[in-house]
């Protein structure tokens, strides 16, 4: 075997045309690229082949049914630094370049050109891996980020013609079999990989994997993804196995690193925003609809607008909402009319009736009574049909598309015209049917309690093993216990608590003598005792509201101590939220309120666990308070602590009260019922004055009554029984009349 430096100085002594050079634009069949790989096998000598088949070593993975060839090079070593790389650019060789770039000035230049070429996003369902030959790294071609040239013997390549490279010069000294050499090999020849399999211009539909899979399991493009440590492409199927010997995570799943190979490939539509490609399009599942979001053109635009407007990360769910519900909706149109081949062709007004059509397949649309299945999507299409087609006539403005613009509004005059009509009738009628026949069982109060009891236990239980030592299971204990506390005592919703900010909360506020003496002093005692027992700090609430957050003494104390110990656990300091739990810098998770209640509602030993939660503790905190008699103006404090509109909390959140329909109402039926059989007597202006009265109180509480009945406290008893011997003279007078008529 050649000895490294022998072997570097031969390399002046050898013909340029010792390799030949292979034009990227001009890439051969994979028959003749075997051929021509075996040719320069047989010229090769059996020291350059030993060489070159110690730098292919392969790195054991395992596999499963012998899926894969043992093509592969082993991974990095994660105690070398190397070299970081912009994934999107294609390195520039240097400027001291060998005789051979000398002699292919031209060709070397189109190809760099090529190369430094913005990488355009590939559909993936359009590429093609070649199958494993059987031999070891048989006719497989690397792509060098150096010349932009696919090469069999990519070691041998870089040491004869990128010798003077600063890569090529951490290894070229190091002996065969070295894991270190084998280490910058590895790092090269995944780069390249990833430049290649990135750019359509170069790849010509051929995706570069580390191992070839066999001819029959009939893998494709679509079936492989890279490696966000080493950017190597590998199947889906096995990266994990992979990922644990590159990455050595000590804790992750299939999902979180396919997620992250997906940032880095990018495999979306090239106008999608940065947010987009990172945040939004690479957490959709690989699936038909998540294929349709990430290359439709004008639902990557609509993408595009809604992550300009929603910037906080918990919103991002709601964003691919949308975008996956448009692509089952492409996917109808498609299904039921061939001539529609994206979102954009749509906007044509000869499509308008199979709009309507793929509307009412999405929805689930019941030919047999006329209503929906499910009716929330009818009408979010309705509402993101428009958005989308004013995005599309902004579009077609800018390509000043006078053709394309005229059709859009032609389809959205129709839209706007006919869509209330044919769809969202229907679809108010189906969530009215469906809310009357929804049952709603409100917590009971015992159960309230045996919650808030247990939830203080586990305060006090994490408390004490706090002090003993901190540990993170006791420090989570403690801030789950509290999260859910806080959620239950003010009725806030669930997302609006898990994303308390520490800037919000250190914003608290107290009343007593030392903020506000003249206010405090002007309170009665009992109120004073509560001004000194609670803190208030305000937070974001739904709509971008600010809503408040009040604790007692005890829950202040236990939010201190979770902020003072989150960096003894692991918490990164860099987490804006109180009860955030990861140590990750860049994605800031938080505990999950819902998770938390269901499991703490099902612990607490409540007789009915399953009405433990957000939302039915709001609504019984305003069915409770409705049969209260508050004042108004209690009224309108409360709406706003909870953070809704006064009319919401009316219809949405306040339920039907039994005791108003079985008792009060059923007693002026009757008492109409006897006045139209003209069964009067004397004891109705009594029944009538403890009806008035009931009513009057109510009414001061009611705005409905409100409404109705003005200057109630000017009535009085004289002016009840007035009342009441006026409507006994009109009854006399009634009868007098009839009696008369029938004779």
């Amino acid at each position: 075997m050649y000895d490294d430096k022998e072997y570097l100085l031969g390399l002046a002594a050898k013909s340029d045309n010792a390799e030949p050079a292979e034009k990227v634009n001009e890439f051969p069949l994979q028959e003749e690229e075997n051929k021509k790989a075996s040719g320069n096998t047989d010229e090769t000598s059996e020291n350059d082949r030993e060489d070159e088949d110690e730098d292919d070593s392969s790195e054991y993975v395992p596999m499963t049914d012998s899926e894969y060839d043992t093509d592969e090079i082993p991974d990095s070593d994660e105690q070398l630094e190397e070299p970081e790389v912009n994934e999107n650019e294609v390195p520039n060789s240097s400027h001291d370049r060998s005789a051979i770039k000398e002699n292919n000035t031209s060709q070397n230049s189109t190809l760099n050109s090529s190369a430094n070429r913005t990488s355009i996003g590939c559909d993936d369902a359009h590429l093609n891996v070649d199958p494993s030959n059987g031999s070891k790294g048989a006719g497989k071609l690397y792509y060098c980020i150096f010349c932009g040239k696919k090469q069999t013997k990519f070691a041998r390549h870089l040491l004869r013609v990128h010798s003077d490279e600063t890569e090529v010069k951490k290894f070229s000294y190091l002996p065969a079999k070295n894991p270190e050499r084998l280490k910058f090999i590895t790092m090269l020849r995944n780069k390249g990989s990833l430049v290649h399999n990135k750019d359509i211009t170069i790849n010509n539909g051929k995706l570069f994997v580390c191992r070839r899979p066999q001819a029959k399991m009939k893998k494709a493009g679509k079936d492989f993804v890279p490696c966000s440590k080493c950017k190597g492409f590998y199947a889906k199927s096995n990266i994990r196995h992979h990922y644990q010997r590159c990455a050595n995570p000590k804790s992750g799943n299939t999902r979180t690193i396919l997620i992250e190979g997906r940032k880095l490939v990018k495999r979306n539509h090239p106008e999608a925003s940065f947010k987009m490609s990172n945040r939004i399009l690479p957490v959709l599942r690989d699936d038909t609809e998540g294929h349709i979001a990430r290359y439709d053109r004008l639902i990557v635009l609509f993408g595009n607008k809604l992550s300009r407007k929603y910037q906080h990360p918990h919103q991002d769910k709601m964003i691919r909402s949308q975008l996956r519900l448009l692509a089952r909706f492409v996917i109808a149109l498609k299904d039921l009319d061939p001539e529609i081949t994206d979102l954009q062709s749509l906007y044509n007004p000869k499509f308008y009736d199979t709009a309507l059509k793929a509307v009412n397949k999405v929805a689930k649309f019941r030919d047999e009574d006329g209503t929906y299945e499910t009716p929330a999507p009818a009408a979010a299409l309705g509402t993101c049909l428009k958005k989308i087609g004013a995005i599309l006539k902004s579009d077609c403005i800018k390509r000043l598309d006078a053709e394309k613009k005229q059709l859009t509004i032609d389809f959205l005059n129709l839209l706007e015209e006919d869509y209330g009509c044919s769809v969202n009738k229907t679809v108010i009628e189906t969530q009215s049917q469906q809310k009357r026949q929804k049952k709603v069982v409100l917590p009971k109060k015992d159960d309230i309690a045996l919650l808030q009891i247990y939830l203080k236990r586990q305060r006090e239980i994490a408390r004490e093993l706090l002090e003993v030592k901190v540990t993170r299971d006791a420090w989570m204990s403690l801030a789950e216990a509290t999260l859910i506390t806080t959620q239950v005592f003010n009725r806030r919703r669930a997302g609006e608590i898990e994303r308390i900010t520490i800037e919000d909360f250190k914003n608290y506020v107290r009343l007593n003598k030392d903020t506000n003496k003249d206010l405090f002093e002007s309170l009665c005692a009992s109120d004073k005792e509560y001004a000194e027992r609670y803190v208030r700090f305000f937070i974001r609430g739904k709509l971008d509201r600010t809503v408040p957050v009040i604790l007692d003494v005890e829950l202040l104390q236990d939010f201190n101590t979770i902020l003072a110990e989150r960096s003894n656990v692991g918490v990164n300091d860099k987490n804006p939220f109180v009860f955030g739990t990861s140590s990750d810098k860049k994605a800031h998770k938080h505990l999950d309120a819902c998770k938390l209640m269901r499991e703490f509602s099902s612990k607490c030993g409540a007789e009915d666990a399953e009405a433990l939660r957000g939302t039915k503790l709001r609504k019984h905190m305003a069915t409770e308070y409705a049969t209260m008699n508050i004042s108004k103006n209690t009224l309108e404090n409360l709406c706003e602590h909870m953070g809704h509109h006064e009319k919401i909390h009316k219809t949405i959140y306040r339920q039907p009260i039994p005791s108003r329909e079985l008792i009060d109402i059923s007693k002026m039926l009757e008492h109409a019922q006897a006045r139209s059989s003209h069964h009067q007597n004397d004891n109705f202006c009594d029944e009538n004055e403890s009806d008035h009265d009931m009513t009057k109180g109510n009414a001061a509480d009611d705005s409905d009554n409100i409404e109705n009945i003005n200057n109630l406290d000017d009535f009085n008893d004289d002016t009840d029984q007035s009342l009441c011997r006026k409507r006994k003279t009109e009854d006399h007078g009634y009868l007098a009349n009839r009696r008369s008529s029938r004779h």
